[in-house]
């Protein structure tokens, strides 16, 4: 009687393990992220697929540094499912290399080892972000657009940053500033603002530019300016000619159109 008790009870403890083990479920987790110079998050979903509630904890391993996006519960009640999601921060020092790191997921008893390579590769650009919006507006009559520009730094250091200009803008049109410098922060943001001048109507693409460690970065962006016709385009060649002197030529143009006006009269007649 007793051995029968006693291989009911190993019996039973088989089966509660079997069972809290099938009870951690976890998917759509990588095994493989690939760094060039921006953070990257990664998301996947676990469950507790047991009949109660289990503690849970996640542990990663890694060599650079990484964040839990939003909370991780310290619990998972029975069926429930969590989407997780963790961001990853690459370092300069380890541009070039791979390396292995694992993610470890606890529920309850149950354990699973998540092996991920991470694989740092060469810069090929400029290592920062940008985005820009723009508007239309008149300043001292003349019509601008005005581009507000954020740069961000993908990068875990200090670095020097240029703005090298506009590329595919039309010839006539004008920009300012020219250039400009300026230092950025790790994982630091920069608010720039750029004039354009229209000089003529067009529709199409141009890039704004920008250096850093010999690399560029460019952002596209669509224009979209309709010239005025003849007043708007005489009202802005004269807009920096004093008015009294363009009423002096206004006066003498009309005074020599009269003259040729009875000049051609007198040869008629």
């Amino acid at each position: 009687m007793q051995k029968t008790f006693s291989l009911l009870i190993v019996f039973a403890a088989l089966i509660f393990l079997s069972f809290n083990a099938a009870a951690l479920v976890v998917k759509d987790i990588p095994n493989y992220m690939n760094f060039y110079v921006e953070q990257q998050t990664i998301s996947f979903t676990v469950e507790n697929d047991s009949g109660f509630t289990q503690d849970f904890s996640i542990e990663v391993s890694a060599p650079i540094k990484s964040e839990f996006i939003g909370s991780v519960p310290e619990a998972l009640a029975s069926e429930e499912k969590v989407e997780v999601q963790i961001k990853f921060y690459p370092e300069d020092r380890f541009i070039g290399s791979t390396y292995e790191s694992a993610i470890t997921i606890t529920l309850g008893e149950a354990s699973e080892k998540k092996d991920l390579t991470l694989k740092f590769n060469e810069r090929d650009e400029c290592p920062i972000g940008l985005s820009a919006t723009q508007k239309n507006k008149t300043a001292n009559g003349t019509e601008v657009i005005e581009l507000s520009l954020l740069i961000s730094s993908n990068s875990t250091e200090e670095q020097t940053i240029k703005f090298s200009g506009i590329k595919a803008l039309p010839s006539n049109w004008l920009y300012e500033p020219q250039n400009k410098s300026f230092s950025l922060e790790s994982n630091g943001e920069k608010s720039l603002l750029l004039t354009i001048t229209p000089r003529s109507t067009f529709k199409g693409s141009a890039f704004i530019n920008f250096e850093c460690l010999g690399l560029e970065k460019s952002k596209k962006i669509e224009l979209n300016f309709t010239q005025k016709g003849f007043a708007s385009g005489f009202v802005t060649a004269i807009s920096g000619i004093p008015w009294i002197d363009i009423i002096l030529v206004l006066i003498a143009a009309l005074l020599l159109i009269a003259f040729v006006a009875r000049l051609v009269i007198r040869i008629k007649g």
